[in-house]
């Protein structure tokens, strides 16, 4: 679910009451200006640049080859539900002096999917031989 902010306090209203409603007081994981790995149809590097009670606003680096991500020329705001937040990571380093970066983080979870994928679509069950 992607959903720009609307400025309208009456909706801001809407999504705490929303929220609240399903149990999620709790708010206070993530801050402004960490970094977290995001996942919808794909996995998203991004900065949180603002947040409310359900929903945190980030912008989101571009790849760019393989483990590697950049800033995109046109900042890529948007609005995401803390669900579809993976895990926090570590601020990401430049590579050499370019406009790179790499994500530590990218490479352990890369591998743990691979490897449940491999588990789950390649090796054959115990009760099937």
């Amino acid at each position: 679910m992607k959903r720009k902010r609307e400025s309208s306090s009456d909706s801001s209203i809407s999504i705490i009451l929303e929220c609240e409603s399903r149990g999620e007081e709790d708010f206070d994981i993530l801050t402004i200006g960490e970094y977290v790995l995001l996942f919808l149809n794909f996995i998203s590097i991004c900065k949180i640049i603002d947040r409310n009670v359900c929903e945190y606003s980030v912008t989101v680096m571009a790849k760019s080859g393989l483990l590697q991500w950049k800033w995109p020329e046109n900042e890529d705001i948007m609005w995401y539900p803390k669900e579809d937040i993976v895990q926090k990571i570590e601020e990401p380093g430049l590579k050499n002096n370019s406009e790179l970066y790499v994500i530590p983080e990218m490479k352990k979870f890369t591998a743990t999917l691979l490897s449940a994928l491999e588990k789950s679509l390649f090796l054959p069950s115990i009760t099937d031989q």
